[in-house]
């Protein structure tokens, strides 16, 4: 596959710790890696309950606690944000956002100090309309202009659903980019196609869970229908991801093997 000439395709091949290679049939505590099970969250609430217990035993524990509350809600904390083409970008938690509002502002209301922020993703909202548990795991978006964006979101787990998300119109994009739920890494190649590393099915994933196969998918095609960039050996327990970039100045180094990063163009 030919990719686009203004860019660079490369994958990052990470080690996992030395543990995520264990034989998985060895390990008695294997159903904790399903969260959602019965069993596993019978588990965690026995072990919340102990930890509050303990917390609560602490005669500074209410006082504590409303103090944390009062910091984590207040209107003078900084908003930290990440500037891109003249906007600066912020995911904000507080009373009125319990979930969170993903918002932008221009840089030179921002460094005024008093920014008149523009609400993106309001997920308290998207949560209620589409009677789901939205948890923000941020946004990809596409530069120089970064209006189109690949928004991240979990149901409360390791897993996340990808859409595609159109800044100016603040509407997911109908027909767009979308990504169903798994251990999904995501980069933008072009307005057109996308490095995808998620679960294909049987055999694709490593051992740790984690997709071993980058692959290239077009606009208006299929998720099925995408073309392997890069395939991972099996059994080697690594991470793979996707990038891209604008200069071709970028090399990728070699990491020790097996676990190693390619570049591909």
């Amino acid at each position: 596959m030919r990719l686009s000439s203004a860019f660079v395709a490369f994958v990052f091949v990470l080690g996992l710790l030395p543990f995520a290679s264990a034989d998985p049939g060895d390990d008695p505590f294997l159903w904790l890696e399903e969260i959602g099970g019965s069993r596993a969250q019978s588990w965690v609430r026995t072990q919340n309950a102990v930890t509050i217990k303990q917390l609560k035993s602490d005669p500074d524990y209410t006082d504590t606690l409303e103090g944390a509350e009062d910091i984590l809600a207040a209107r003078e904390r900084i908003a930290y944000g990440t500037l891109a083409a003249g906007f600066v970008y912020n995911f904000r938690q507080d009373q009125a956002h319990p979930r969170g509002v993903w918002r932008r502002a221009p840089l030179s209301d921002y460094e005024d100090g008093d920014p008149a922020w523009d609400e993106l993703v309001d997920l308290d909202r998207l949560s209620r309309l589409q009677n789901q548990d939205w948890v923000w795991k941020g946004a990809h978006c596409l530069a120089p202009a970064f209006t189109r964006c690949l928004i991240k979101l979990s149901r409360g787990r390791d897993t996340i659903v990808v859409r595609e998300f159109d800044v100016p119109s603040r509407t997911f994009v109908k027909g767009g980019f979308e990504i169903a739920e798994a251990n999904t890494d995501v980069a933008w190649i072009d307005i057109n196609s996308i490095m995808l590393a998620t679960n294909w099915g049987a055999g694709s994933l490593t051992r740790a869970g984690q997709p071993r196969f980058v692959k290239v998918l077009l606009r208006g095609h299929a998720v099925n229908e995408a073309v392997t960039l890069f395939e991972g050996a099996w059994p080697v327990d690594c991470l793979f991801k996707g990038r891209s970039s604008r200069s071709r100045s970028i090399a990728c180094l070699p990491r020790a093997a097996p676990c190693r990063r390619s570049r591909l163009s």
